[in-house]
């Protein structure tokens, strides 16, 4: 066949159908796709019409003509190759891998094919009349859709039959309103509008807008279509932005007079090609994800990563947690203790996509692979900035700032030339926005992803409340009830997507819904009252800033890079070689369990009712005042109460945490029924757990090897200097 088309040569068929077969062929380095038209008249005069159509046109979503031969017995001609797939062989395929196409993804294909009958529209009042999935061409690496086969293509308004096949084959029924339906060889513009809308349906859903099929005969289905309402893609995938389902919706309308127009809907789209680009429930990949790599954990059991999730858990800016143990000092009390902040990472890693999959089961829907994408990698590196016994040194003693606000932190471990998981989240979309939600200065708000992972009901509380109670031998464990109330929801312009609780089923408001979330949160309080704050665990913490506060002098000259690459053992190892006595010893008691011993004990708040108007925030600010917070006010209490006892400051502990523990507002996300709005509510149960954390916030004075004398005397000190109630009953006396 080499030289039956002048100088092209035919590489394979791209495919075969009544009227002609198409070819892909080449000329030196140039591709086309060659049109070859069967012997009948009608495949002829198609051929023609199309070539003429396409020489008429000039647009990038339409091939145009590089080469012809109408004067042969077999008449062809070559236009340029589309690259890429049929939406009907994408979607096929992508409904066996369970996925479909994202809003972004989308608004971007619906866009160009848009912009294309407006063209032809405004160019030559041409229609289409044969728009279906088959004659959509989307090329993923590009992101271009081309619009084929323009063989039924004919002025609007004409109605004359060339045929009989050219009557009843003018696009197939379903991507065919009922008024083409019903006069199928008539060309009506907004014809082409309503096939692009169950196209655009296809790419959101993998569905149909109607779902019955056309055996019956076209009569059954035109009645079918008039008598049941369009189920809207927002119904379908709570992820589908409630503009983009009402722009289909409008595409759909079944009476052509109603239907949106061609200019209207380009406007729409290109409205929401701007406004969906912020938004976050997008759709980028372009192959299937794959989990080639599993993690055996002795919690969730096998925990498979994709290919850049475990490249990423394998940078040393990770691998550096597994040699931070999750709870501190804490094995000083529970000797099972010794879990790693690594091992919490994979686990929220598991607990988050558990969270997506009882949503996709519960709701009937398929997450967007990018949002998934992004919620697994935030999961996985939401601990990356924790250095050892991070909790007691940052948020308890006030040495550094926290890890999640802590901007330098961010800067060194991820912003270097020398960081390799930098380096790597900077080569993905999906890693380019991790590093933006981790970034302590970005201004990513409260979006889906951080509320899937760090929300009151997220994935990290999720593993850490499990995790710490397997190993220190505790049975509290999270209720897995709390996944399957658990919805996705983004339906209006202003959302960037919510994790909401649904509290609502059948018949009406369940208890046990908001009661699962209550559990939720009584179940942390009871780590925290019997792990996070043991008084074992506190007297540990008082060693090791008394030590850092030493190291670091009046010159406060710890500095912070050093502890990013510390581990726990490396810590003690920096504090042991010391060349200040205390700070060694005091490392050598943390390795010997050797804790001074607590003589006073009070709440800092230890009166509700005589707090006179004062809030959490006014006693935190007071305590400032008084140096509390910060380590040199702290080593100023402890030398004022030896003075007063006549002992040496080294032996006194003065312990003032500067938030209460585990205190923060149990607000969460609430749908009560499925047609109203979600609304930030507090958990029932929350104001009673949120005053039981406050009595968790207590100040502590400890002495080591002291007499019981000395005791006494110190612990009355304290009393007198801090003005609270001791709650240590050996040493208790009343104030006067």
């Amino acid at each position: 066949m080499r030289g039956r088309y002048s100088d092209w040569q035919v590489h394979r068929t791209l495919g075969a159908g009544d009227f002609a077969t198409v070819y892909h062929v080449c000329r030196g380095d140039e591709e086309g796709a060659l049109k070859h038209s069967t012997p009948s008249q009608s495949a002829r005069e198609r051929l023609r019409l199309e070539h003429d159509a396409l020489i008429a046109l000039s647009h990038p979503s339409i091939p145009r003509v590089l080469d012809a031969d109408f004067e042969s017995e077999e008449p062809w001609f070559v236009m340029s190759l589309a690259p890429g797939e049929s939406v009907l062989g994408i979607v096929s395929r992508w409904e066996e891998l369970g996925r479909v196409h994202g809003p972004v993804e989308t608004v971007a294909i619906l866009a160009q094919l848009v912009s294309a009958l407006q063209h032809m529209q405004e160019t030559c009042e041409f229609v289409h009349r044969d728009i279906k999935d088959a004659n959509v061409i989307i090329d993923h690496s590009s992101g271009l859709a081309t619009l084929i086969d323009f063989g039924f293509c004919k002025r609007a308004g004409v109605s004359a039959i060339r045929d009989k096949d050219s009557f009843w084959r003018a696009g197939a029924a379903r991507f065919s309103p009922p008024g083409k339906l019903e006069d199928p060889a008539l060309a009506v513009a907004s014809h082409d509008v309503f096939a692009l809308g169950v196209l655009a349906y296809r790419l959101l859903t993998g569905m149909f807008p109607w779902t019955v099929s056309t055996d019956e005969g076209l009569a059954a289905y035109r009645k079918f279509l008039k008598s049941n309402s369009l189920v809207l893609p927002h119904e379908i995938s709570s992820l589908i932005p409630l503009e983009l389902s009402r722009l289909v919706s409008r595409m759909l309308v079944l009476n052509d007079e109603d239907r949106i127009t061609t200019a209207e809907a380009k406007d729409r789209c290109e409205y929401l090609r701007k406004h969906l680009s912020s938004v976050p429930i997008t759709s980028r990949r372009r192959v299937a994800v794959a989990y080639p790599h599993v993690v055996r954990d002795p919690v969730r059991g096998d925990i498979r990563l994709t290919d850049l999730e475990y490249r990423a858990l394998n940078t040393r800016e990770m691998q550096r947690l597994r040699w931070i143990r999750q709870l501190g000092l804490t094995n000083l009390v529970y000797p099972g203790a010794d879990h790693s902040r690594l091992s919490h990472s994979i686990g929220s890693l598991e607990r988050a996509e558990s969270m997506l999959r009882s949503v996709e089961m519960v709701e009937g829907i398929r997450v967007d692979p990018d949002i998934r994408e992004e919620v697994r990698l935030f999961a996985l590196l939401h601990d990356f900035s924790h250095i050892a016994a991070g909790h007691t040194i940052e948020d308890q003693l006030g040495f550094f700032v926290r890890h999640d606000k802590n901007l330098g932190r961010w800067e060194r471990l991820l912003c270097g030339k020398q960081s390799e998981l930098g380096g790597l989240l900077e080569s993905s979309d999906a890693g380019r926005a991790t590093l933006r939600r981790m970034n302590p200065s970005s201004e990513v708000g409260e979006d889906l992803v951080k509320q899937v992972v760090s929300g009151p009901i997220g994935a990290d509380v999720l593993d850490y409340l499990d995790r710490d109670a397997y190993y220190c031998g505790l049975d509290h464990r999270a209720d897995s009830a709390l996944f399957r109330q658990l919805k996705l929801y983004s339906r209006d312009s202003s959302d960037a997507g919510k994790l909401v609780s649904a509290t609502s089923g059948k018949y009406g408001i369940r208890v046990d819904r908001e009661y699962a979330v209550e559990s939720l949160l009584s179940e942390r309080y009871a780590m925290f009252l019997k792990v996070y704050t043991h008084t074992a665990k506190i007297a540990a913490d008082v060693v090791l800033g008394k030590a850092l506060a030493e190291q670091a002098g009046p010159k406060r000259s710890l500095k912070e890079p050093d502890f990013e690459w510390f581990g726990d053992e490396g810590l003690l190892n920096f504090l042991g070689s010391s060349r200040k006595p205390l700070v060694a010893q005091s490392a050598m008691r943390l390795r010997e369990r050797t804790l001074p011993r607590g003589v006073f004990r009070s709440r800092i708040i230890h009166d509700q009712e005589r707090l006179e108007g004062r809030t959490y925030a006014d006693e935190q600010s007071e305590a400032e005042r008084k140096g509390f917070h910060s380590p040199a006010g702290r080593k100023g209490v402890e030398g004022t109460l030896a003075k007063k006892v006549g002992i040496d400051p080294a032996r006194v502990y003065f312990y003032f945490p500067i938030n209460a523990p585990g205190y923060s507002l149990a607000e969460h996300w609430v749908q009560a029924s499925s047609g109203e709005r979600p609304h930030k509510d507090r958990v029932s149960g929350g104001p009673q757990i949120l005053r039981r954390h406050l009595r968790l916030w207590e100040c502590w004075v400890f002495l080591s090897e002291g007499s019981d004398s000395e005791r006494r005397r110190l612990a009355e000190a304290a009393e007198d200097l801090l003005q609270l109630p001791n709650m240590i009953e050996e040493y208790r006396r009343v104030l006067l």
